[in-house]
């Protein structure tokens, strides 16, 4: 009877520490008996009081409640020169940071490649990582977020300390159960609150990784590289570029012509003047080379002495 008392105000304060944490616990207990003596209640009351101290959760302690915890993501989208030589020098950087490179993926074709990956690294680098990272090539975008997940910490480390201090009691009264169904039920209750505690650990654990490690989504683009492909671009419009030269040829052509007409018409007064006199200068002095050339024909050859 004094076991089932003190599993009755366990369970009382358990309820109590998880609406405190906020969430409620419900322990199936039957009412405490008439019979019981003021001894029994004191020795029932002692067991259920939680030990002095905190209990510190496993793999790392707790923040104080005046600490402010923040999740820092970014996203960071880059076009570096190359990009083999750009994932290797962002791995070598997330480890001198104290991080690491996940989640990579690659795509495109071997003229213009792309990829991206997520790199983790210590909250106390993630300003230095950025500065560092964006040297690799020309910053396209940049993107930051800060959560506060403060009050969620706080919340999360009260209900495991609450879950902690009834596995104590707990194990403390099962320790002194005397018959098969207080410990089945002891042990039931052990159950519920060993799952609980599991599942709010494994949250916790997580969300100390989103605080202590910062979240960097990096996209890398390969800059486009030239090469020789006949495309044909030389041939468009080779009609109308070729309808275009003969027309002006045609019209320059004309123009010449225009022009000449317009030279003959112009010089035509000046052309006559110097007919007028050239021609017949012309003529005489034709005339008189024709004579001479005449008289040089009919005049006799020299007769040549014979030896």
């Amino acid at each position: 009877m004094v076991l089932f008392l003190a599993l009755l105000l366990l369970a009382g304060c358990g309820i109590r520490d998880k609406q405190d944490a906020g969430a409620n616990i419900s322990m199936p207990a039957s009412p405490p008996s008439p019979a019981a003596t003021s001894k029994d209640m004191a020795t029932i009351e002692n067991m259920a009081r939680p030990s002095p101290g905190g209990i510190i959760i496993p793999d790392g302690s707790l923040p104080s409640q005046g600490q402010q915890r923040l999740i820092r993501n970014a996203d960071l989208n880059l076009e570096v020169p190359d990009l083999m030589p750009a994932l290797a020098s962002l791995e070598q950087l997330a480890r001198q940071a104290g991080g690491m490179l996940t989640n990579s993926s690659f795509s495109g074709r071997e003229q213009q490649r792309s990829a991206s990956v997520t790199a983790r690294v210590p909250e106390a680098a993630f300003d230095q990582f950025l500065l560092e990272a964006k040297k690799f090539g020309k910053v396209i975008t940049r993107h930051m977020y800060t959560s506060d997940v403060t009050r969620q910490y706080i919340d999360l480390e009260a209900r495991i300390n609450n879950l902690r201090r009834q596995e104590q009691r707990l194990h403390s009264i099962l320790e002194q159960a005397k018959t098969v169904r207080e410990i089945l039920d002891i042990e039931k209750e052990l159950e519920r609150v060993r799952g609980q505690l599991e599942s709010l650990t494994g949250e916790f654990r997580y969300l100390r990784d989103q605080v202590q490690y910062a979240t960097v989504n990096i996209h890398l683009t390969e800059s486009p590289k030239a090469s020789p492909v006949i495309t044909g671009a030389g041939l468009r419009g080779v009609w109308q570029r070729g309808l275009l030269g003969l027309t002006a040829s045609i019209n320059g052509l004309l123009a010449s012509l225009a022009n000449a007409l317009v030279f003959l018409l112009t010089a035509l007064p000046y052309l006559l003047t110097l007919a007028i006199i050239v021609v017949p200068l012309a003529f005489l002095a034709l005339r008189r080379l024709k004579k001479h050339t005449k008289t040089d024909l009919q005049a006799p050859m020299p007769e040549v002495p014979d030896k």
